[in-house]
């Protein structure tokens, strides 16, 4: 019952300082994270829209894409990894995208 009692009270200690829930983002950007986020607000993307692409890496079935010269989006691509190779510019459509606005998935036009 005391390491608990203790435990709680050395977590009231820290809950002063911080309090719960108002936990600020940090302000810290690596420079990729602002590159990023300069292209994020660059560009609109929406579902469905097209974007050329290239192939930087195939691993297996995951085949890496480079997207505007600077994002880079790894997917399984079962079907499709056989017949691309690495270096080739294809056109693809972005299928998700995440809360923050950046491509989540795509899909390889055909």
């Amino acid at each position: 019952m005391l390491q608990i009692l203790g435990w709680a009270a050395r977590l009231m200690q820290y809950y002063k300082e911080v309090p719960i829930g108002e936990i600020s983002e940090p302000t810290i950007q690596s420079e990729r994270e602002a590159e990023l986020q300069a292209i994020r607000t660059a560009h609109d993307f929406q579902v469905g829209q097209t974007l050329d692409a290239t192939i930087t890496a195939i691993k297996g079935n995951r085949v890496t894409y480079e997207i505007l010269g600077t994002i880079k989006l790894t997917q399984r691509e079962p079907k499709q990894s056989e017949r691309l190779l690495e270096g080739q510019s294809i056109s693809v459509e972005i299928t998700e995208l995440r809360d923050d606005g950046n491509i989540k998935k795509i899909k390889i036009m055909s």
